[in-house]
């Protein structure tokens, strides 16, 4: 596997940027082939088992894509 190839589609990845992320961060992510990035500017304190099902969530939109 060379270092371009991915397991995933970086078309289809989605990256959630949690505050204090620079811009330029979220550029570089787009200019790699990312095309949905997002960022929270004011983030809740997550307890383990929301993100837990935030990554359960995240899992099944890719399994059903």
């Amino acid at each position: 596997m060379t270092r371009s190839d991915t397991s995933y589609p970086k078309s289809k990845i989605k990256i959630l940027l949690l505050e204090n992320i620079f811009n330029a961060a979220v550029r570089e992510f787009g200019a790699g082939g990312h095309m949905e990035v997002q960022r929270l500017f004011s983030v809740p304190v997550l307890t383990s088992k929301t993100l837990y099902a935030i990554i359960l969530i995240a899992m099944e939109d890719i399994i059903n894509a």
